[in-house]
């Protein structure tokens, strides 16, 4: 009986094992297909990862060449603010000086006038001056002036002859 017993439980502790076995085999078994699925995962997710390491690196290259232009634009803008600034500020004084200057060539342009008129004033006067004629000439003004005047005179003379003897 205690071999029974024990070819029982022999038996039975077989059976036990048999049936643990088969419980790791299938449990091994699944975690064999789990680690492929979560491997075939891990790489799935590991060549998502360098393909976003690749857009987020060009992204990154795209951001540098961005802010460089960006800085670059902002220096040009600045540059031409001051310009702008400048220019009014510079047209200003380019307009005051093209007015003084105006003014200037104005002021020149009477004193070359003035110059230019006393100058034929004095050539003339020294034109006369130096004239061997000019003594005849004050005789002929003078002259002129007496017979001015004796012109006149008949004139008047012709006036009153004809208002007074021939009008009735």
């Amino acid at each position: 009986k205690q071999l029974r017993d024990s070819g029982k439980a022999s038996t039975e502790q077989i059976k036990k094992a048999s049936n643990a076995t088969k419980q790791q085999r299938q449990a091994h078994q699944n975690l064999v297909e789990q680690y492929k699925k979560e491997r075939a995962t891990v790489k799935q997710l590991s060549d998502r990862h360098k393909e976003l390491k690749g857009q987020n690196d060009k992204v990154k290259q795209s951001y540098k060449q961005s802010s460089a232009e960006l800085k670059n634009t902002q220096n040009q803008h600045k540059k031409l603010n001051k310009e702008i600034q400048d220019y009014t500020k510079n047209q200003a004084e380019a307009v005051k000086k093209i007015n003084n200057e105006k003014a200037s060539l104005n002021n020149l342009e009477k004193a070359i006038e003035k110059t230019s008129k006393e100058m034929k004033l004095f050539n003339k006067e020294q034109a006369l001056a130096n004239s061997h004629f000019t003594k005849t000439a004050d005789k002929f003004d003078k002259l002129s002036d007496s017979y001015s005047r004796f012109g006149m005179g008949l004139q008047s003379v012709g006036r009153n002859m004809s208002m007074y003897v021939t009008t009735p």
